[in-house]
């Protein structure tokens, strides 16, 4: 579903700043609009990639600039990314850095996490350098 441009406008009027490209340095988002990861359970239904590419790629088309994605499932998600890219180009995809569900969870401190109801594994700055490197070569 696209806005309608008279709503779109209106937003825009009402929100400058939200619909106002952010550089980042690096790169630059077409707008302030992120939508991070929607645990939909597709990911585990066959067939689910294709369902989820359509899902986010509708938002795209709606104009939202950029989405989140679970490094775990990068190479998986990779169909998304590409349904994102044919709807625009421009949409950028960020990776997620969630550890929730992990037998080798990495925390700052060793308190029970409210989603897996796991306690992580005190986090040392070597530990904080080797997962880092570890999730950048995932992407």
């Amino acid at each position: 579903m696209t806005i309608p441009a008279t709503a779109q406008a209106s937003f825009q009027d009402k929100y400058p700043r939200l619909f106002a490209p952010l550089d980042l340095g690096f790169t630059q988002l077409k707008n302030r609009a992120l939508m991070g990861p929607m645990h939909t359970g597709l990911e585990e239904v066959e067939g689910g990639l294709e369902r989820l590419a359509a899902y986010f790629a509708e938002r795209a088309r709606g104009g939202m600039g950029s989405e989140m994605s679970a490094p775990e499932h990068a190479q998986e998600h990779r169909q998304v990314t590409d349904a994102l890219h044919a709807v625009d180009p421009d949409t950028k995809v960020c990776m997620q850095v969630l550890q929730a569900h992990t037998p080798n969870l990495l925390g700052p401190p060793a308190v029970c996490n409210r989603m897996s109801k796991l306690v992580p594994n005190e986090l040392d700055a070597k530990a904080a350098i080797n997962q880092s490197s570890h999730l950048a070569a995932l992407v």
